[in-house]
């Protein structure tokens, strides 16, 4: 169901790491001080990295097939070495291709939260019908399937993600099968707090703005 591969230059890879390495492998083809990269496929490959880099635009302007070079960055004295891109006029501006590898591993957690969250609003809601079907055919079952459904919310030091998921199937649960709503909106209030301390979203963490059990009155980090 995630997405376990993506091209760039029309290669295949499965991780941002495994781009670094393609790039260090066309770095260390490179024997002399300066030069151009000609051959076609790795220049392809590396232009559609650098259009990830966080001034992508100001670094390729509009140019549809720039030179590329990798050399002494004179910046630094030539004490390191990096990427440039020849623009029109002749000046070569350099270019990181870490920033571009660290832009990409961004894309690629946002394109797996993304999958999993469509995922989830496939599968959790067929879960939740499940669970509220057992609910009304076996009442007196009631109590033991909200004790489950309590004892197996993740542990403080489980993943946001889980935490996430599982409240979202939890107030899910709550919405189809009112008998138990408040048990199971109060459970998943007194476990954010517990939590609270150990759940961090960027910058965002979870607020409880009424506690009359309505579950648009909670709100919840943003994963997507």
């Amino acid at each position: 169901m995630i997405l376990n591969t993506f091209t760039l230059g029309g290669i295949t890879f499965s991780s941002a790491d495994s781009v670094k390495q393609k790039v260090l492998l066309i770095i260390n083809t490179i024997k002399t001080t300066y030069k151009e990269i000609t051959n076609a496929a790795d220049k392809a490959f590396l232009i559609e990295l650098f259009s990830k880099h966080e001034n992508a635009e100001a670094k390729l302007g509009n140019l549809k097939n720039p030179r590329v070079f990798y050399g002494k960055n004179t910046k630094y004295k030539g004490k390191t070495n990096c990427f440039y891109i020849e623009h029109c006029n002749g000046k070569r501006i350099d270019i990181s291709y870490l920033k571009c590898i660290a832009k990409l591993k961004d894309e690629i957690t946002n394109s797996k939260n993304l999958l999993l969250q469509q995922h989830f609003n496939e599968v959790g809601t067929q879960l939740a019908d499940f669970v509220v079907n057992v609910l009304q055919t076996f009442l007196l079952s009631q109590s033991q399937v909200v004790k489950a459904l309590n004892d197996r919310f993740p542990y403080k030091k489980a993943k946001t993600e889980q935490q996430y998921l599982y409240f979202k199937l939890m107030t899910e649960i709550a919405d189809k099968y009112e008998l138990i709503e408040e048990q199971l909106i109060n459970t998943c209030i007194e476990k954010f707090i517990q939590i609270d301390a150990d759940i961090e979203i960027g910058k965002h963490t979870v607020i409880i703005s009424d506690i009359d059990l309505l579950t648009e009155q909670i709100i919840v980090p943003s994963l997507y």
